[in-house]
């Protein structure tokens, strides 16, 4: 595939999902800080091959996000807030049971009417 002494080219691991959030988020706490778990409904129209009829599909997303990011969406984001989330992938094995994917949060932003507060700004930023 590469040549000896070629390197491969570097591609970043990120996605971004922008969509609905399914329940208001709930702020927990773990050893090394704030953290929330979201589930993040995405819809998607598509026209039926067979009948042309439009119809209607939801895919879903757990994302978890860290720190000051998971206290900005715990604090004013609601069922059906419009969100979008910059994230990493994340895989873990699960002995018998196979590979799970989670999407942990980097960027966040709400962009519904939601109320915002200045003191979030940073959860608006990377980490890195």
């Amino acid at each position: 595939m590469y040549e000896k002494g070629e390197t491969m080219p570097y591609y970043e691991n990120r996605s971004t999902v922008a969509g609905i959030l399914t329940k208001k988020p709930e702020l927990k706490e773990s050893k090394t800080g704030p953290y929330c778990n979201m589930l993040i409904a995405v819809n998607k129209n598509y026209k039926e091959a067979t009948t042309g009829e439009w119809k209607e599909r939801s895919h879903f997303f757990y994302i978890t996000a860290f720190g000051n990011k998971a206290k900005y969406v715990c604090d004013y984001g609601e069922k059906g807030s419009n969100i979008v989330v910059d994230a990493e992938l994340e895989s873990k094995d699960v002995e018998g049971r196979g590979t799970y994917i989670n999407l942990v949060a980097k960027k966040v932003q709400l962009v519904s009417k939601q109320k915002r507060e200045e003191n979030y700004t940073d959860a608006e930023q990377s980490e890195e």
